[in-house]
């Protein structure tokens, strides 16, 4: 594996979170939390809330995107982090949004984007 890829994708699955997870505005305003507090650039920030439950939200970065989609019937929350270039600290997006869910088990995986490309 090599460090030159165009951009990296943290996926985070999160059980038996304490918080609501069918609170649109709450999930909404974690994921931009999130976002900025990783010092991203935020163009824009879309949610949605499913009946009879679950909500996605999804915060548009200028470096790729966050977004969020929960399944409160199984107590259950998927993250995706997706940057490009190195400069956002995803790591402090994670470590947040663990704070707000407040979830008992997490599973996270990482993913370079973009590798093996022609010229990286």
């Amino acid at each position: 594996m090599t460090d030159l890829y165009l951009g990296k994708h943290v996926l985070v699955d999160m059980w038996n979170c304490e918080a609501s997870l069918d609170d649109v505005d709450f999930i909404k305003d974690i994921m931009t939390g999130a976002a900025e507090d990783a010092g991203a650039t935020i163009c824009e920030v879309s949610s949605h809330k499913f009946e009879p439950q679950g909500v996605s939200a999804m915060v548009i970065i200028a470096e790729s995107h966050f977004s969020a989609h929960t399944w409160p019937e199984h107590n259950f929350v998927a993250l995706d982090f997706f940057t490009c270039g190195k400069v956002i600290d995803i790591e402090t997006a994670i470590g947040n949004a663990c704070r707000a869910l407040m979830p008992s088990e997490v599973k996270t995986r990482f993913e370079r984007r973009g590798e093996g490309l022609p010229g990286m």
